[in-house]
């Protein structure tokens, strides 16, 4: 998610410089110039699915992107953003992240900064310092991740390598392991199909990978990226 990272990152003039530019004859329509709402929900989907797999120190980055994002939208792309941000909560296995997502989820629903940069700028204020008001406008919306699919079957193939290793050890009459490999084989009939592939499976094993491999185990980890990251390909 590079393209996501490098909107703050990039270096140019002091934004004074673009406020003294604002003479009091062209505040209005610089303005409404500048608060052009362009259609962000095709980023802000992907973006809020990766986030429950990701450790918090990460997902403080990624946020204040998603909040870069989000104000290019208008009320109703709030709102929207906001139940992204309770979806992908829902999907997170670390109290502490759920946590942190749902605190951001209520801050982008009332219109509030949902996090901020080391320098305490917030996602707007960061994107104000590193390009002009004219590039800032004519910037193109973001584009969605390419590869997806090919990283997901890359996922998958890791998966199945640590389920087979675990059936491998287990007693042959133990069935613990048949819900995760019922999901498993589930990912992969949706990751192979052609053409429209309809709604992702459901991640039903979710407690039986917690008691067999350990909540935050490489599989837990690996089983969260691959239903998010099916989730956020079926949503674009």
């Amino acid at each position: 998610m590079a393209y996501f990272v490098a909107l703050t990152s990039i270096s140019v003039r002091n934004p004074r410089e673009v406020i003294d530019m604002n003479r009091a004859s062209r505040k209005e329509s610089s303005a409404s110039r500048y608060t052009r709402r362009v259609n962000v929900l095709p980023a802000l989907r992907p973006l809020a699915h990766s986030l429950p797999a990701l450790p918090l120190e990460a997902i403080e980055n990624l946020l204040v992107n998603y909040d870069t994002l989000v104000s290019l939208g208008d009320s109703e792309v709030r709102l929207q953003a906001a139940q992204c941000l309770r979806d992908a909560a829902a999907q997170a296995s670390d109290p502490k992240v759920r946590d942190r997502l749902l605190r951001a989820a209520e801050a982008v629903a009332s219109g509030l900064p949902c996090a901020f940069t080391p320098e305490g700028l917030t996602g707007p204020q960061a994107a104000a310092q590193t390009m002009s008001l004219e590039e800032w406008q004519s910037r193109p919306a973001p584009a969605p991740p390419v590869g997806n699919i090919d990283r997901l079957n890359e996922v998958w193939d890791r998966l199945e390598d640590l389920l087979c290793a675990a059936e491998d050890k287990a007693d042959s009459d133990d069935e613990t392991l048949e819900p995760i490999r019922n999901d498993i084989e589930e990912a992969r009939a949706w990751l192979s199909t052609d053409g429209d592939r309809g709604d992702p499976p459901p991640y039903e094993s979710q407690s039986q990978v917690a008691d067999v491999f350990g909540a935050r185990s490489e599989f837990a980890r690996k089983m969260d990226e691959l239903f998010a990251g099916m989730s956020s390909e079926a949503g674009e």
